[in-house]
């Protein structure tokens, strides 16, 4: 990894632990960053993000406020995670 992906990943984590994060939070969900490798962002939701019907669309307005904030268009994966008392 680069210096200038470094910068990028350090960025993206701290715009995601200032406005992301508690939003989410705010909600009842958790998300945390997997990784970054140059355009895609890998999270993980957990709390009520692992149950919610709408989390396309949640994802879908991470990926508007990062494009608007930082300027940054992503690629974002994602998975689910729920509590291991419902997990199958």
């Amino acid at each position: 990894m680069d210096t200038e992906e470094i910068i990028r990943e350090a960025e993206i984590r701290r715009y995601f632990a200032g406005y992301i994060i508690p939003r989410i939070e705010g909600d009842g969900g958790f998300v945390e960053i997997d990784g970054v490798d140059a355009d895609t962002i890998r999270l993980t939701f957990r709390g009520e993000c692992a149950k919610c019907s709408m989390l396309d669309r949640s994802v879908d307005w991470i990926a508007e406020m990062l494009l608007r904030d930082t300027g940054l268009n992503a690629n974002i994966e994602y998975k689910r995670q729920p509590p291991y008392w419902e997990e199958v």
